[in-house]
């Protein structure tokens, strides 16, 4: 009734977002009996009753299993094919890179970034680079490649910090008579991004800041 669904459609409407939320078979079940998880579940579904265009989440994958997570984790990536912005706050970043195409995030309770979740990590990905090449010439592609190289079995390995890079070593390992034998764009993720720009040393306070997704 407090949500404005019509009283004819009550019933048909609460039992259709029980079963989206995965509460389907606990209806009957008084609420004081729902563990953490299902009372989460029970406040999206609460959310969701009315169809708002609007959804304001916080913390809604809080207390789930790992199935729980994946599975309320789609449904509110569904909600961009209905029309719906979702804004919710969490301090998992997994889930927010996983649903999410715009966030914010707060550092000490002040907007530290504010934008699309590729443009927090920069456009460029690193290229991991693994070939094969005479020994003498390692020395001098390590500082084409301005990395240390590692080795992978009979195989060098160098990580480059962008595809210019990958391209000059790639070029100049040919030259040397070497080959190649992978190459592989590596892009952080977000907590990678995060901890590298947010983390200890980086920035004020003591507060663990928070990221809010936002679909649109």
């Amino acid at each position: 009734r407090l949500s404005g669904v019509p009283q004819a459609e009550r019933r048909k409407k609460a039992e259709a977002v029980l079963e989206e939320v995965g509460l389907g078979g606990s209806a009957e079940v008084p609420v004081k009996g729902y563990s953490k998880g299902m009372r989460q579940r029970l406040g999206l579904a609460q959310a969701l009753v009315h169809d708002p265009e609007l959804l304001v989440l916080d913390e809604p994958l809080d207390g789930l299993d790992p199935m729980g997570r994946l599975h309320l984790r789609g449904l509110i990536a569904r909600q961009r094919e209905r029309g719906r912005t979702v804004f919710f706050s969490s301090h998992v970043l997994s889930d927010v890179e996983a649903v999410s195409d715009q966030l914010v995030v707060l550092d000490g309770g002040q907007v530290a970034y504010e934008g699309s979740v590729e443009g927090l990590g920069g456009s460029d990905a690193s290229v991991d680079v693994q070939f094969a090449a005479p020994a003498e010439a390692r020395d001098e592609l390590a500082k084409v490649a301005g990395v240390e190289l590692g080795s992978r079995g009979d195989l060098c390995e160098a990580l480059c910090p962008n595809a210019e890079v990958a391209d000059r070593l790639v070029a100049a390992v040919i030259d040397k008579g070497g080959r190649i034998a992978s190459l592989v764009p590596r892009r952080a993720n977000l907590e990678e991004v995060f901890l590298e720009r947010f983390g200890a040393g980086k920035g004020a306070g003591t507060s663990t800041p928070k990221a809010a997704g936002k679909e649109s």
